[in-house]
């Protein structure tokens, strides 16, 4: 066997590993703060999925508990997310649970996720990602005391394609998304027709997180992507929302962090929703939050930006009571 070969063989192995040494969800009634790993097949393939779940410090299954459900991006996993995103860090400061649901992958890696629009074998397969979501949600439910009025959906690049598209096909699940690094549309791969997302069914309160310098997904011009296909660029995905969120034309701006991030806010008109989007100067397709924002200089303006906590402001201002 290769060097190479043997390189790969001992990832998947640790993988393997790994995977059977997590804790399990516990049952109902006995489950206690921490990180556990639900299972379950999928309904068509009978591929067997995965997911974690984060119940904070201080949990009581006699309260109801608002749930952040956060995707994770191609090749990336519920794990990697987990740590690069602080959402459990914030869970056990902020008192609510968050779910990490795996794509579908090999060995526990390249896992991915079926967007409509994107990626690879989970699109080319057709696998079900909406209906895996929302009954992994469903699985964790029957285990934990969540509060069906405050569910909230994160995504990160191809996860945030997939919130992009439970968002349009099946918004009364959520209360409200933010997706960074995603897109409406993609061509996959050069000759491929440009698939785009569907009419969502009704407005959802949106928030967007966009690099201006990531070359994954542009953010003003339609460029070339992977093998020769397309993508939507973040300003015609941000057009996308404004209309069908039934938005005011021109949205509030304010210049944040030297002028390196810029927000804007496009107000819902009656029976609308709200869209909020940052743009961050210099940022590329890396996640915008203190696992990498701490690495920089002391003086720069981004150094601690947290996407994650912004995102649970945002959130906790939306419930279906609302």
């Amino acid at each position: 066997m290769g060097r190479n070969r043997k390189r790969v063989f001992g990832i998947m192995m640790v993988g393997v590993l790994a995977w059977g040494c997590r804790s399990a969800l516990p049952p109902s009634g006995m489950v206690r703060p921490g990180t556990f790993v639900g299972r379950m097949s999928d309904r068509v393939s009978l591929i067997r999925r995965s997911y974690r779940v984060h119940v904070p410090e201080g949990y009581d299954a006699e309260r109801r508990w608002p749930v952040i459900v956060v995707l994770h991006g191609a090749f990336s996993s519920a794990r990697g997310i987990e740590k690069v995103t602080g959402f459990s860090e914030l869970a056990d400061r902020e008192g609510l649970i968050v779910v990490y649901p795996n794509g579908i992958g090999l060995f526990g890696l390249f896992r991915h996720w079926n967007a409509g629009i994107c990626c690879a074998k989970a699109m080319k397969d057709g696998i079900d990602d909406v209906d895996f979501v929302f009954r992994v949600v469903d699985d964790a439910a029957s285990r934990l005391r969540f509060d069906a009025s405050r569910v909230y959906l994160v995504g990160n690049s191809n996860g945030g394609m997939l919130a992009y598209r439970i968002a349009a096909e099946r918004p009364e699940r959520v209360v409200a998304i933010a997706v960074s690094g995603g897109t409406v549309g993609a061509a996959p791969a050069e000759g491929d027709a440009l698939r785009l997302l569907p009419e969502p069914r009704r407005p959802l309160p949106v928030m967007i997180f966009h690099g201006r310098a990531d070359e994954s997904i542009p953010y003003e011009a339609v460029v070339a992507g992977a093998k020769g296909g397309q993508v939507v660029p973040l300003l015609n995905s941000a057009a996308f929302w404004v209309r069908h969120n039934r938005c005011a034309p021109e949205p509030e701006r304010d210049a944040l962090r030297a002028d390196r991030v810029e927000r804007q806010r496009w107000k819902g008109t009656e029976g609308g929703a709200e869209l909020v989007l940052y743009s961050l100067e210099g940022w590329g397709h890396d996640w915008p939050g203190r696992h990498f924002t701490e690495r920089l200089p002391a003086d720069d303006p981004l150094r601690g930006f947290d996407a994650a906590e912004i995102i649970w402001d945002f959130f906790r201002q939306h419930d279906l009571a609302r």
